[in-house]
């Protein structure tokens, strides 16, 4: 019983961690009482890593200088973003969530001092945001609803995903890290989707985009990994398909992925005659 998701590389590629729920999940959707497990991939080795927090969320980035781990969840500090030890767990309160402020999908800069991610607004939009963590400064890149990103391996451009203004495609754009105007990369139309909270990423050349798009068709459809150049033209499928694929990453070599797959189903049953009448 249980599961493992949001999967992420050391940054030399020897290490992958995950987090790892063990036992039946808490009835709050999205949080749980989980441990984030380091798995070496050259001997299967595993060390658990049990976080100070009362709860951690399903999202968990190892910061560049391995380090730290980014992780949601929730301690006497307050509901946030965390910065943990990846030696002992101990938890720092980086990113506050304050409702409706909701912080979503953060990023780690290469010099793991500078964090980008997604703060909701009172109006329920998303916008792109970088904090200094040594500073505290904090700045919109952004001024629009903003669904996803993904930060190029040199720090210097940002991969967006978001909605256009009718609702009727799903939009990838880059964005440079320092603030300005986005361009248009990939116009998805329905009933061809970008699923909002899906996989996004780089790859290690910084060349290509992966990204995941399904249809809107009544029954479940498989999720399909794609690829663009960053310079545009036709999207390409790399052959991968499988029951929403999230959580993607790329191996530091270029040459692996790891992801998530899978959804959580709640189902009703009924029993009858259990009592033997």
């Amino acid at each position: 019983m249980g599961w493992n998701r949001a999967p992420d590389w050391s940054a030399d590629g020897q290490l992958v961690a995950f987090v790892s729920q063990r036992g039946a999940p808490l009835a709050s959707v999205g949080s749980l009482g989980g441990t984030i497990v380091v798995r070496s991939l050259a001997t299967g080795e595993e060390r658990e890593i049990v976080p100070r927090l009362a709860s951690i969320g399903t999202q968990v980035r190892w910061s560049p200088d391995g380090r730290f781990f980014l992780a949601h969840g929730r301690n006497a500090s307050g509901t946030g973003f965390f910065r943990l030890s990846a030696q002992t767990g101990e938890a720092e309160l980086v990113l506050r969530e304050d409702p409706p402020g909701y912080v979503q999908f953060p990023v780690w800069a290469p010099d793991s001092r500078n964090l980008f991610y997604l703060r909701t607004t009172p109006d329920a939009s998303n916008r792109l945001h970088v904090q200094d963590l040594e500073t505290g400064e904090d700045r919109e890149l952004l001024p629009r609803s903003t669904n996803n990103l993904a930060l190029s391996p040199d720090g210097r451009s940002l991969v967006v995903r978001f909605s256009d203004a009718e609702g009727e495609a799903s939009v990838l754009a880059i964005v440079p890290a320092g603030g300005g105007e986005a361009r248009e990369l990939l116009r998805v139309l329905r009933p061809r989707v970008l699923p909002p909270w899906s996989g996004l990423a780089w790859t290690s050349d910084a060349r290509h985009i992966l990204f995941v798009q399904t249809s809107e068709a009544s029954t479940p459809q498989p999720f399909e990994l794609w690829r663009i150049s960053i310079e545009g033209g036709s999207p390409q499928p790399t052959g991968i398909a499988t029951e929403r694929l999230h959580d993607l990453r790329v191996h530091p070599d270029g040459e692996r992925i790891v992801f998530a797959a899978g959804q959580h189903r709640t189902e009703v049953w009924v029993m009858e005659d259990f009592l033997g009448r």
